[in-house]
C-alpha cells in the first residue's frame, strides 16, 4: 500500500496515519523552543562542558601517549583531575576507525 494512501483520512480510504515528515517538523521546533526557554540540567551540563570535550584530545601527550598531567590539573578540579588521570589509556596509538 502506498504511503500517500496510508496517510489519507479513514473516510477517504486511508488508514489515517499522519505524514511523519510533516508531523515531525513541528515537534522538533517545539522541542527546540523548550530547550531554549528552559534547558534541562543535563543539557546545561553538556553545554557548559563543551570546551572540555573539544580540548579532551589535548589531555593526551602526542609523543608518549600518556596523560598530560599538567594540562589535566589545569582543566579540571583537583578531584576530577585525579579521576581522569586514573583512567587507563589504550596502548593502541592508531586512532583511525578503519
Amino acid at each position: 500500500m502506498a504511503w500517500q494512501k496510508l496517510c489519507k483520512d479513514m473516510d477517504k480510504g486511508g488508514l489515517d496515519v499522519h505524514d511523519i515528515g510533516k508531523f515531525n517538523q513541528p515537534l522538533l521546533g517545539k522541542q527546540a523552543w523548550r530547550v531554549l526557554r528552559r534547558p534541562s540540567y543535563a543539557w546545561r551540563s553538556l553545554i557548559s562542558r563543551q570546551r572540555t570535550v573539544e580540548t579532551g584530545v589535548d589531555l593526551v601527550n602526542n609523543t608518549s601517549g600518556h596523560w598530560d598531567t599538567t594540562r589535566a590539573m589545569q582543566t579540571f578540579s583537583p578531584e576530577d583531575a585525579q579521576r581522569v588521570l586514573q583512567i587507563k589509556l589504550s596502548s593502541n596509538r592508531d586512532n583511525s576507525l578503519t
